[in-house]
Formats: C-alpha cells, sequence, structure tokens
C-alpha cells in the first residue's frame, strides 16, 4: 500500500495506527477520518459523487461528546 499512496497520503495514514493508551486511540480515530474524508471526497468527485459533509460533521460532533463521557468502572 506504501509504495501505491502518494506520500503525504501515506504520512497520513501512518498516525491511525496507534497503541493501546486511551487517548492516542482517539486521536488516530480522529486522524482516520481525515484520511477517509480525503480519499472519499477525491474518489467521489471522479464517480459523479458529493461527499455527505454534513454526515461527517454531526458524526464527528457525536464523537467529540462521547469522548467527554467518563470513564467505565
Amino acid at each position: 500500500l506504501k509504495r501505491l499512496l502518494p506520500p503525504d497520503l501515506w504520512a497520513q495514514f501512518e498516525e491511525t495506527y496507534t497503541g493501546a493508551e486511551v487517548t492516542s486511540n482517539w486521536l488516530a480515530l480522529f486522524r482516520s477520518i481525515d484520511v477517509m474524508r480525503r480519499v472519499a471526497v477525491e474518489v467521489g468527485d471522479l464517480l459523479g459523487y458529493r461527499y455527505p459533509e454534513d454526515l461527517e460533521r454531526r458524526t464527528v460532533n457525536y464523537l467529540h461528546k462521547v469522548r467527554e463521557f467518563p470513564p467505565a468502572l
């Protein structure tokens, strides 16, 4: 996959992998969303589809709220 992606996209993709630390996983999740958006917009444009920006915005807002939940006991 590394040789198929542009270097900047590969660098973003690498940042989606992390260890077991909770904060790192949240950051990796949001980085994954950024990578997905970038690729989905480009592919969608080529195929004539519009990226659902409003759905993404609402989903990301929801995830930020979930992130603030108190830890489970």
